[in-house]
């Protein structure tokens, strides 16, 4: 009896899969096909589709799982999953006289990675085009926790749900997830196709009602909007500190960076301030220049300015997301400096201890970055939710660290500078008797070397 069963089965569900194994490859994809028979069974009584009494009989042997399992795989591999990776390749179904082909055909399409709604209307087509012509049977010997008759569509679900779930989050949503916060409320379109999909399977007993992988991963969008987020501004740090040094800007005391208009500190305890009780006049009319605090005129890489402007766009979307995502994305930019401290020394070490130009900059840079680091907690502490906003969100603790890194690096420079210097100056013979020719050939070396050094160092 399995003998005849396990031959009907091949015969009723044909797959044509192409020789390589490569399930990357979209010219071997292209190559598959699976033929459904849906002729109905010899029995003139009985209208039902051959293929379904097959599989029910199968059911009753306790052999279903082992041949559902089989075809769950070759489903998964060769058309389900390369319909949620490849946003060019959609389902054609061909209808013929014995049963349906389904096939791939290909369209024209730019985008890198699929949305979700589209790969939700292609796996429903396939989905349902295999419940219609396959899996709406009962299994006889099979009842759900319910006490419900299971049918087959639901064993099928079992075997391949967890694969397919994880395949369109990993190719798909984790794709469609923002890195505004602007757009976070047109996710809201997605949340709901994913909950339409799910409702969709559940009616057709692929799913149980308690299979919500998908929609609790798009739900949570926030958490994964701050991790994919903070993920990205890292690499982009990263991409910035490994980048050429010696490419810079000028610096000068009226440099400003973009700063999103924030609440001004204590602005409700000035409102609630009587009128009546005015600032007390100064003693003397001398004022402070509007410089006294700002950084001299220098030079720094242009790539340290970059990294500083991403810093204070990661901190403007903080102010405006829920506080999970504000607290991680503050921190994120703590690491970009943590990262600096630790990545650009170790990085550019060599460059920085042979040219003298370099290590200068990276004073500079070093410089910069500390200037900002004083005032840059306090100027969004007000915007963020708490525990930030009640002290915790400060960089000034990192000042220290980063003043001592460029100072370090500046003064290894000029002790190098200096060796060299006294080391051509010993070649003079301190300049005495400069009447004597190989003394005043010496000397004049010496000093041109010296003034090539101070030239390059300058």
């Amino acid at each position: 009896m399995l003998y005849h069963l396990g031959e009907e089965w091949q015969k009723l569900a044909v797959w044509k899969l192409p020789p390589s194994k490569d399930y990357s490859s979209l010219e071997m994809i292209l190559k598959t096909e699976l033929h459904l028979c849906t002729l109905p069974s010899n029995d003139e009584t009985s209208s039902a589709p051959i293929l379904g009494s097959v599989l029910q009989a199968l059911a009753i042997l306790g052999e279903l799982n082992t041949k559902m399992k089989f075809f769950s795989q070759l489903l998964l591999n060769y058309i389900l999953k390369p319909l949620v990776s490849y946003p060019t390749l959609h389902v054609l179904v061909e209808t013929q006289p014995q049963g349906v082909i389904l096939r791939f055909n290909m369209a024209k399409n730019d985008l890198e990675h699929p949305p979700p709604a589209e790969v939700f209307v292609k796996l429903k087509a396939v989905l349902e085009l295999i419940h219609r012509h396959l899996l709406d049977v009962p299994v006889e010997n099979q009842r759900g926790e319910e006490g419900n008759q299971v049918v087959l569509a639901e064993v099928l679900g079992n075997l391949m749900w967890e694969d397919i779930s994880e395949s369109i989050i990993k190719d798909c949503l984790v794709y469609s997830i923002p890195t505004n916060s602007n757009k976070l409320e047109q996710y809201e379109e997605v949340i709901k196709a994913t909950e339409h999909f799910e409702n969709y399977l559940k009616e057709m007993k692929y799913l149980k009602g308690d299979a919500t992988e998908l929609l609790k991963y798009a739900r949570n969008v926030n958490a994964h909007f701050a991790s994919k987020k903070c993920q990205e501004v890292i690499v982009t740090a990263r991409n910035l500190m490994t980048s050429e040094i010696h490419n810079t800007i000028q610096i000068t005391p009226d440099s400003k960076v973009t700063v999103p208009k924030l609440q001004s500190p204590g602005g409700a305890r000035v409102k609630q301030k009587s009128p009546s009780h005015e600032a007390p006049a100064l003693e003397n009319e001398v004022k402070l220049s509007q410089h006294t605090f700002s950084l001299p005129t220098c030079r720094i890489s242009e790539s340290v300015q970059k990294l500083m402007e991403l810093a204070y766009q990661t901190l403007s979307e903080a102010t405006t997301s829920s506080k999970p995502c504000a607290i991680q994305l503050f921190y994120t930019v703590r690491n970009i400096f943590h990262l600096f401290y630790d990545v650009v020394p170790t990085y550019h070490k060599e460059n920085l201890q042979k040219l003298p130009q370099l290590s200068a900059i990276h004073h500079n840079n070093c410089m910069y970055i500390a200037h900002h680091l004083i005032t840059l907690g306090h100027q969004f502490r007000y915007r963020l939710p708490t525990p930030l906003s009640d002290g915790a969100a400060t960089f000034v603790d990192m000042v220290p660290g980063f003043r001592r890194l460029g100072t370090e690096a500046f003064l290894a420079q000029m002790r190098l500078q200096k060796g060299e210097l006294l080391d051509r100056l010993s070649n003079a013979r301190s300049f005495i008797n400069m009447e004597d020719e190989d003394n005043y050939t010496a000397g004049h070396k010496a000093i041109r070397q010296v003034w090539k050094m101070h030239f390059f160092f300058s």
